[in-house]
């Protein structure tokens, strides 16, 4: 209601501002001018954007421009942290679980939405983590079977299932728009999206 109420003037500032704060290279935290000091008095390079955030929140990612081995580490690490820490639901708490779910999507449909629930891709070492933690043939396909709505899993296409992830769970730029192109005709062909809508969800 907040953004439909919105003065022609709060628009206007909006738009400028955010147009504005874009060229500001400090805007990014890891570049701040505390930061940026600190750098330069202990003579140590500064860190470069590697994945800069957009308006719209997406992040294209060039991995070129990062330490990628550094990176890889620290997400394997907190994926098995997190595997660590994870308690295994009995299957009759899970089917508990997934009713539940199934319950809120039912909902939403009643009120004119559609439910799609995407497993986005991961590889390597992260994806034989999720593997051990969270089994797919336990977890995924149970809740694919009992649900009412449509599910994608990145394994059952072979276009989304060869796309690589350079940390182990993310896509680079070029690898997001191959995802998001396939995933808009996956989307096209389920009755999910309109021509019109699909050709929206690529431009966005």
């Amino acid at each position: 209601r907040k953004y439909k109420r919105q003065k022609w003037s709060e628009r206007i500032e909006t738009c400028l501002s955010t147009r504005l704060q874009q060229l500001f290279v400090f805007r990014f935290p890891g570049l701040s001018p505390g930061r940026v000091w600190l750098h330069l008095v202990r003579d140590e390079p500064l860190k470069k954007v590697y994945a800069p955030m957009r308006p719209d929140r997406y992040r294209p990612a060039d991995y070129s421009r990062t330490d990628l081995a550094r990176l890889k580490k620290v997400r394997e690490k907190r994926a098995r942290q997190l595997a660590h820490r994870t308690v295994s639901l009995s299957p009759p708490m899970f089917r508990e679980r997934v009713e539940q779910i199934e319950g809120w999507g039912k909902k939403i449909q009643q009120r004119g939405g559609q439910v799609v629930f995407i497993r986005m891709p991961s590889t390597g070492a992260i994806r034989h983590i999720e593997e051990a933690a969270w089994p797919r043939a336990r977890y995924w396909d149970v809740f694919a079977a009992r649900l009412n709505g449509l599910t994608v899993h990145f394994e059952d296409y072979p276009v989304l299932a060869g796309l690589p992830c350079p940390d182990g769970s993310h896509l680079d730029a070029r690898g997001a728009e191959l995802f998001t192109a396939t995933l808009v005709k996956i989307l096209r062909q389920k009755k999910v999206l309109s021509g019109r809508e699909g050709r929206q969800g690529l431009r966005r």
